[in-house]
């Protein structure tokens, strides 16, 4: 489906949500069920080699995932989790975001962050753990990274996508007439 969405330009940006570092043991432990992570690590490559706006996110489960983990996730995403949501061309709703939008209502991004989504780049957000939203009731009890910790991750896994930036297609291209 994202192939055929992006080959056929009919979405301006894509989001994918990544559960865990792209391993077959730690995306099922935390998923809870068996993945096939390399329909996983295809859909990564389609969006990553795209030239539209393009975030990566995932949500900080202190109990789940550790930093390192997180650090990994960045790492994953050069060279190669998993529900995505897409702003469609289209005037009408999708999935909570307004067609159009260049993910405006992702108030978790910093304007660096939404900067180098527009130019092609990839962003990975971090989202913040709500215990009170959590379908497993095991986690209700669990306290989210304090905000200071999740903002220092965030500028870790910041710099790591920016120096291990790819060079699109478009401007392979654009180099080499």
């Amino acid at each position: 489906m994202i192939e055929t969405l992006l080959k056929e330009n009919l979405v301006d940006a894509i989001a994918m949500d990544i559960k865990a570092p792209l391993e077959e043991i730690s995306y099922a432990r935390l998923t809870g069920v068996p993945v096939d992570l390399k329909a996983i690590k295809k859909s990564i490559d389609l969006i990553r080699e795209s030239s539209i706006e393009k975030i990566f996110r995932i949500t900080v489960v202190p109990k789940l995932l550790t930093e390192e983990d997180i650090y990994r996730v960045a790492e994953d995403l050069y060279p190669v989790t998993t529900s995505y949501h897409v702003a469609f061309k289209s005037r009408s709703r999708r999935r909570g975001i307004d067609a159009g939008v260049r993910f405006s209502t992702s108030r978790s991004m910093t304007g660096r962050q939404q900067r180098y989504a527009n130019e092609g780049g990839v962003v990975l957000v971090l989202q913040q753990f709500s215990p009170q939203n959590t379908l497993d009731s095991k986690l209700r009890h669990e306290r989210p990274w304090p905000q200071e910790k999740l903002e220092q991750v965030q500028r870790r896994v910041d710099q790591l996508l920016t120096v291990r930036k790819p060079k699109l297609k478009d401007d392979a291209q654009k180099n080499n007439p």
